[in-house]
């Protein structure tokens, strides 16, 4: 090996090693904002969470959905702290980083298990729809029968008055002029 071909090899390492030097700093500088975007998560699903209000079927399918909504945040931050594996971390990071692993895969399967609970609410919130339409309607029919049994009833114009404004809650009633008007 000549002289000049060392020297462009020891070129061509310093240049390597430079390079590296600098992704490393880089990396850093993405396991900081990956930390970053982790603490904000965590006041995010804080603020999702409170005020609780545990088996109401409404606001725990609202909650999955605001999870769900926010995944991409927490998958962002875990992939630019778990950026470079090892290298260039220091010895507290290390530790933190396969908590963080450990936590990521938790997490994932707590949001599979989510669908359930969605299924489950979904069904249970079209039993209470349901329920209360047929509450409503058997209400609506209720009133309907007792208007028709009162109006059976009317012989008289002065009845037919009297039964008119007591079903109006606004006091609009019609001017019953003759019995012609009262029979239709």
């Amino acid at each position: 090996m000549t002289k000049l071909d060392g020297n462009k090899l020891t070129e061509s390492v310093e240049d390597i090693r430079q390079f590296n030097f600098s992704v490393l700093r880089s990396a850093t500088l993405l396991h900081w904002i990956g930390y970053g975007l982790l603490v904000l998560t965590v006041f995010d699903v804080v603020e999702t969470l409170i005020p609780p209000n545990f088996m109401n079927p409404a606001w725990e399918l609202q909650t999955i959905g605001a999870l769900v909504e926010r995944v991409p945040v927490p998958l962002l931050g875990l992939a630019l702290v778990f950026y470079g594996e090892r290298h260039g971390r220091e010895r507290w990071e290390v530790l933190v980083v396969k908590v963080l692993s450990w936590l990521a895969l938790v997490l994932g399967v707590l949001y599979f298990l989510l669908i359930p609970l969605g299924i489950i609410n979904t069904v249970r919130i079209n039993k209470q729809a349901s329920t209360q339409i047929t509450t409503q309607v058997n209400r609506g029919m209720t009133q309907f029968q007792q208007v028709k049994d009162a109006l059976e009833k009317v012989n008289t114009e002065a009845e037919m008055e009297k039964l008119l404004a007591s079903l109006s809650s606004e006091g609009r009633t019609p001017d019953i002029n003759n019995s012609q008007e009262l029979e239709r």
